[in-house]
């Protein structure tokens, strides 16, 4: 029998969203093998239906897919009666998972050199300027450090619900705010991820990741250092006319340097992939 909603026992006394479901996890929750098949198990519990299909529907919208680095396996449902559940929800490798990288490199505009050497005695001093004309500085494409990874999971269809895959799509073009595979923050970028359903029982996901190095310290001219530039902010530089005492004309030198934050930190524990 189902307990009436002005009962003290019903969990969440009268209010907007009576009949909305009730899922949290459990203060006994996680519990974890460390051996050799390493597993999680997420407990739960949930009140407010009798309905099975509605007390599955709603653990498979609140349980991660995956859940420090493991993939959700199964579920079970166990009903306390008077509409209140308890959920247990096992985590563990999947042999299917799959990780690879790419280290090529990639390739950036510069317009700053970190050292000049001139030959001429008259050479106007452009302080690193690179292709400086009278109204510019053209710079030049350099290749630099580039990290590209990968990894691919098989997840069973019932946790690859519309939440999670709205996660999924709200996260790509984000940054990490913490340490993330061994990454600092500021240092990785979520590329996305693709995803395709495999028969009736899971999806094939595989989650794209760049990396680029934080720089604690970048020294253009005595008077210009860029401190603590992270891997995914963009700097750029700004020139102007100043005097060249030497070769008594007026050069493009730069004046100061900035840096941009053009892309949103975010958690990426919500992946579920694990730090």
């Amino acid at each position: 029998m189902t307990i009436p909603k002005e009962s003290p026992l019903w969990p969440g006394l009268s209010g907007p969203g009576d009949d909305e479901i009730v899922c949290v996890e459990r203060f006994d929750s996680r519990p974890v093998n460390n051996g050799r098949d390493p597993s999680i198990t997420l407990h739960f519990s949930l009140w407010r239906s009798d309905d099975e299909s509605r007390i599955a529907g709603k653990l498979e919208d609140t349980a991660p897919a995956l859940f420090d680095g493991l993939d959700a396996d199964s579920y079970t449902l166990d009903p306390q009666g008077g509409g209140v559940w308890l959920a247990h929800v096992n985590y563990k490798i999947r042999n299917q998972s799959a990780e690879s990288f790419d280290t090529t490199g990639g390739t950036v505009h510069v317009t700053q050199s970190f050292g000049t050497n001139r030959f001429g005695t008259l050479a106007p001093d452009f302080q690193g300027a690179i292709g400086v004309s009278d109204d510019r500085v053209d710079g030049v494409d350099i290749t630099i450090p580039a990290y590209k990874f990968s990894e691919t999971h098989f997840i069973p269809r019932i946790f690859v619900n519309t939440s999670y895959r709205n996660t999924l799509f709200q996260m790509t073009g984000k940054v990490n705010n913490a340490t993330f595979k061994n990454f600092a923050p500021g240092e990785v970028l979520f590329l996305g991820s693709t995803g395709q359903r495999r028969g009736r029982e899971d999806f094939e996901i595989t989650y794209n990741f760049a990396a680029s190095p934080n720089i604690a310290s970048i020294v253009f001219t005595p008077s210009i250092t860029v401190l603590n530039k992270q891997g995914w902010d963009y700097m750029w530089l700004y020139y102007d006319d100043q005097v060249d005492s030497v070769a008594h004309r007026i050069v493009r030198r730069p004046r100061g340097a900035y840096v941009e934050r053009v892309y949103e930190r975010a958690d990426f524990i919500l992946l579920g992939l694990g730090a």
